[in-house]
């Protein structure tokens, strides 16, 4: 009987366990996501901004180089950290599989990370291409 008591003790502790970690992931998960789509929007707002100026004029704008050097390196510094949290994101698929816990909704994360990566070296070749327009 002791055994069987026992036996139902570490399956309620275990469950907890995996309860607890199941909110910390969804909780990481959500801040990953709207980290993530706060990049993509305002990667797409500079893309934007950058076509409506080009279309409002027959010449292109007059470049300001120390803004554009400013531009690059903030998009680098956010390339940068966007692989950073993609390694991250796929140790946590890594460790999840090895524990057996369902990877589902961490490996759709972290395809939306690679998009918004992406999007982002995009951004950062649409400004390279501005350093070296004639």
């Amino acid at each position: 009987m002791n055994e069987m008591l026992w036996s139902v003790a570490q399956a309620v502790a275990d469950a907890e366990t995996f309860a607890k970690s199941t909110r910390e992931a969804a909780g990481r998960a959500a801040d990953f996501v709207s980290k993530n789509r706060d990049l993509l929007v305002a990667s797409r707002k500079m893309l934007a901004q950058s076509a409506f100026h080009l279309k409002r004029t027959n010449r292109p704008p007059a470049i300001n180089w120390e803004q554009e050097a400013s531009h690059l390196t903030l998009a680098d510094g956010h390339i940068k950290d966007a692989r950073e949290r993609i390694q991250r994101q796929r140790h946590l698929i890594t460790r999840l599989a090895k524990q057996r816990q369902l990877t589902d909704t961490a490996e759709l994360i972290l395809q939306t990370m690679l998009c918004a990566l992406k999007a982002m070296e995009g951004h950062r070749d649409i400004i390279l291409a501005r350093f070296s327009a004639p």
